[in-house]
């Protein structure tokens, strides 16, 4: 079955993140390599579906890197604000999956953003979003980018959408990177994150104690990921639950990521902007969460960190 989405080919999305090449374990057996960082995989997704999006970072001067490059290129993710660091590798990130196919991580990283480094980023405007999240948006490092591109898309009506991801191998560093959280989520009009992203932040995984936390603090739209648990939206005055379809999975590497393109491109879709959606309607998102699922369930089923392309072809944008 085909879909078709009616999105405005003036629209862009710029993604704030890291780049790294994800080596995929089984049983302690490489089973899969590809370009990876939660960012870049939204970026795929979306690039193969024709969309305007800017991958905002930095990558290694290595052939590790150039291959990431050549890689973007060829699924249309936009590389321009994407910096390749001189005389620096590339991260690595070992992914070891569990017999739920879920992954625990290890990150090999060479100074991927030098503190007071900074990218720039072409003009947005009210119809764009600033998709940003990770450790790379709290390490202290990329602090002062961070709040320059917020302020960049807050001047420009963006929607602005977080998604902490925040990993349990940085738990031993919570206290100290737990302020930045907090500030990227009182800068953000919707926070996309999993509950175990936020029992390892708030140690629990409530969604209405989730919730108070992030209004306490400016952000009043929360969707709660929970797997195969389904997923919570939370607005001011409601809520709505959606079932998620069972799969036996593959690989839950990258359908969080991916459940992020299914979102960005539905609100896309909608012909409004994302501000208009949750400003006319609190619930309003129900459509592009929907579509989010799907894209989820599709990664989930392949040893690939985005949206398989046969399925993005049948993806007709008008």
């Amino acid at each position: 079955m085909t879909l078709t989405l009616n999105i405005d080919q003036g629209r862009k999305v710029f993604a704030f993140g890291e780049t790294v090449y994800d080596i995929v374990l089984e049983d302690g057996i490489p089973v899969s390599g590809c370009a990876g960082g939660a960012m870049l995989n939204t970026s795929v997704s979306l690039g193969r579906l024709g969309i305007a999006v800017f991958l905002v970072g930095t990558v290694g001067d290595d052939l590790v890197g150039e291959n990431i490059r050549a890689f973007l290129h060829r699924n249309h993710v936009d590389t321009t604000c994407l910096q390749v660091r001189k005389g620096k590798k590339t991260s690595l990130a070992l992914a070891f999956l569990d017999q739920a196919k879920e992954a625990s991580y290890q990150f090999y990283k060479d100074d991927p953003f030098p503190r007071g480094m900074t990218i720039d980023i072409p003009p947005a405007g009210p119809r764009d979003i600033f998709l940003f999240g990770s450790y790379y948006s709290i390490m202290p490092e990329t602090s002062e980018q961070v709040r320059n591109l917020i302020r960049r898309a807050k001047s420009a009506s963006s929607m602005i959408i977080y998604d902490p991801n925040f990993r349990t191998a940085h738990l031993s560093k919570l206290e100290e990177l737990l302020p930045a959280v907090i500030r990227n989520i009182s800068s953000a009009d919707l926070v996309r994150g999993s509950a175990d992203d936020f029992l390892n932040l708030f140690g629990s995984s409530d969604p209405d104690f989730v919730y108070n936390h992030l209004v306490d603090v400016g952000c009043k739209h929360l969707i709660y990921t929970m797997g195969g648990d389904g997923i919570y939206y939370i607005y001011p005055g409601g809520r709505k639950f959606f079932r998620t379809k069972s799969v036996k999975p593959v690989s839950t590497v990258g359908a969080g990521d991916s459940f992020n393109a299914g979102l960005i491109s539905g609100i896309f879709a909608e012909g409004i902007t994302g501000m208009e959606m949750i400003q006319q309607d609190p619930g309003g998102l129900s459509r592009p969460i929907k579509q989010g699922i799907e894209f989820g369930r599709r990664v989930c089923k392949s040893l690939q960190n985005y949206i398989p392309k046969s399925y993005a072809d049948k993806i007709t944008i008008c």
